[in-house]
């Protein structure tokens, strides 16, 4: 038992330090990732009860990405009650949105780690606000990689009722 505590404290102790520094809300991301800051407010999802954003998707969106989106939407919906609209870039309207894969490269320009290996590239991703600042852009290098931003978007929302928020951040990520 004793070794094991000593294989964490030295595996995990340089990862939850790191972790330590990262303001509260954004610490629950495990892995941390490669590149992360906050900035001031929160994004809202849901309010009152009711949606404020839509997730969007590319018009016929790799099996990954439909999966990132309608997982986080599921999700969401069971954390507070609030069905958020999963639509293609076609259908939305206006207003605020999450948009994801290749629906995101028009309104972000991620600038890709190229030391990576092919590995490493299906994996890597940026969240970062959108230009207009009415939304966030979950764009993988490669459809894996979107997935892999829902899922770091999905541990730093903060539920409360029928509210859904994250933090305002732009994170880019790859695996070590």
């Amino acid at each position: 038992m004793h070794r094991l505590r000593v294989v964490l404290i030295v595996t995990l102790g340089p990862v939850l330090a790191g972790a330590a520094e990262l303001p509260p809300a954004l610490r629950n991301i495990i892995p941390t990732p490669q590149q992360i800051e906050q900035t001031q407010g929160a994004f809202v999802l849901a309010a009152d009860g009711a949606g404020v954003a839509s997730l969007v998707t590319p018009q016929d969106p790799p099996p990954r990405v439909a999966l990132a989106a309608a997982h986080l939407a599921r999700r969401i919906e069971e954390m507070s009650g609030v069905a958020l609209p999963v639509v293609t870039e076609g259908e939305h309207a206006d207003g605020p949105a999450l948009w994801f894969g290749a629906a995101a490269r028009g309104r972000v320009d991620p600038e890709w780690n190229e030391d990576l290996t092919a590995a490493q590239r299906s994996q890597e991703y940026v969240i970062a606000p959108v230009a207009d600042g009415r939304g966030y852009a979950l764009v993988g290098r490669e459809p894996l990689g979107t997935l892999y931003a829902a899922m770091t978007l999905l541990a730093t929302l903060e539920v409360e009722g029928g509210s859904a928020r994250f933090p305002n951040f732009t994170c880019h990520d790859w695996p070590d």
